[in-house]
């Protein structure tokens, strides 16, 4: 599968509407220019694609914003959103 069929199949089947009652529910923001906000449902989407793309090329690779956490991996992407985390080494 290529690099824009991964996108598309994780951009169709995403949970997005999920994510964006999360941050409104919690009232999670992002910092952009003109201030603090919290991102609709269009820009959670756009973020996301905008990390997925740029992942293209690397064999490895992770790319972050927001709650967002895309990597590529033997060439194969994910998508995650995560609200909490741990990891002790």
């Amino acid at each position: 599968m290529t690099h824009q069929e991964q996108i598309d199949e994780i951009m169709d089947n995403f949970d997005f509407a999920k994510v964006a009652f999360v941050m409104e529910a919690t009232d999670w923001r992002w910092a952009e220019e003109g201030g603090m906000f919290v991102p609709n449902e269009a820009t959670i989407r756009a973020t996301a694609r905008r990390l997925l793309n740029g992942l293209e090329g690397p064999k490895y690779g992770i790319a972050a914003r927001g709650g967002f956490w895309a990597q590529v991996e033997c060439g194969v992407l994910s998508l995650w959103f995560a609200v909490d985390h741990w990891d002790c080494c």
